[in-house]
């Protein structure tokens, strides 16, 4: 029987109608799981060897890494989680809110920005099971009491830009921040006056809602007498914003939301990765999500490859769909089953 870790769960029960039975859930090493001041909670396969693992942000002490080691088989727990934060070197103590995973570097693992209430912190996954603190201090590292964070490339050039949202209490106004990728690890603030009036944030998530291609960006905040929820539509010029292609990966029974996969975009021509996205169901402020992976594409870019990487059992497999035209998913996401050929 597969065991499920159950992290939260609020539920209004009613009896049962007749023929179904009630829900039944298994906690998974509750010594292990007790540390209270959880903010948010990431299931990602960090170190490649095929099952999803979880990072979980904590408010009031380091955050963690869960390494998954599966079933054991010998009459001991029926699934085990080791803590590795230590080993992974992520363990910040900074009080977290909300973290972001995107390959910002492009070089094919996932990397993560943690929002905090301190200064915020890019952890560069180094591919070996272990991150290292490149945060540029003068931008991104900057204490700016932050709450949710969120990747997302604005402007179609393929560089992954980054909004932070701000939150202190009895303050109207607090100051989010958009920060467009300049390359190599470089970042610069460009928020728009429209995006200074809604004053402390906390959700934020990106979604291309008006189908015209490009990432809209949706706003929470919470100030007790003038807090609304702005939705801002992106204005890029049409044809910047049909340069790009969205991926949907599901698995054999046609679910949308396959936690943990991993999707990358190359382009046929050359060869060149030109990102990885994780599909992730939350991350942000005590949220989730179930949005497809979002490219955004530099000109010159016609033809490009698919690489849909599914996590389950112990094993890592991959759906390519080769020569991929974006043009012909205008309005519309590409979906890639798990059942595909596996290469």
């Amino acid at each position: 029987m597969r065991a499920i870790l159950l992290l939260a769960c609020v539920a209004a029960c009613a009896a049962p109608d007749a023929g179904f039975s009630p829900a039944a859930f298994d906690r998974v090493q509750p010594e292990l799981f007790e540390t209270p001041g959880a903010q948010s909670n990431s299931w990602i396969d960090y170190d490649g060897d095929g099952d999803l693992d979880l990072f979980v942000a904590l408010r009031d002490q380091p955050n963690r890494m869960f390494r998954n080691d599966g079933a054991r088989g010998d009459g001991g727990p029926a699934w085990t989680f080791t803590d590795v934060t230590a080993e992974s070197g992520i363990g910040d103590p900074r009080r977290t809110v909300g973290v972001a995973w995107f390959d910002y570097d492009r070089d094919g693992d996932l990397d993560i920005f943690v929002a905090t209430y301190g200064p915020d912190v890019l952890w560069r996954n180094n591919g070996d099971g272990t991150f290292t603190d490149l945060t540029d201090p003068v931008t991104l590292g900057v204490d700016y009491h932050s709450t949710s964070a969120v990747w997302g490339d604005v402007d179609h050039n393929g560089l992954p830009d980054l909004v932070v949202t701000s939150y202190l209490s009895g303050i109207a106004a607090v100051e989010d921040h958009l920060f467009m990728s300049a390359g190599g690890g470089r970042f610069h603030n460009a928020l728009p006056a429209s995006l200074l009036e809604h004053g402390p944030s906390h959700g934020v998530a990106w979604a291309d809602f008006d189908g015209d291609g490009d990432l809209d960006l949706s706003i929470a905040n919470n100030h007790e007498t003038g807090g609304t929820h702005h939705l801002y539509r992106n204005l890029l010029d049409a044809g910047a914003a049909a340069r790009s292609l969205q991926v949907v990966a599901v698995d054999a029974t046609g679910r949308s939301v396959v936690p943990g996969a991993e999707v990358q975009l190359l382009d046929s021509a050359s060869g060149e990765l030109l990102g990885t996205r994780l599909i992730d169901t939350g991350g942000g402020y005590c949220s989730q999500g179930a949005a497809p992976a979002h490219f955004g594409l530099p000109p010159g870019v016609e033809r490009v490859d698919v690489r849909v990487t599914f996590v389950a059992d112990g094993r890592r497999s991959t759906v390519v769909r080769e020569g991929v035209l974006p043009a012909d998913y205008q309005g519309r996401w590409l979906t890639v089953p798990a059942h595909d050929q596996k290469r």
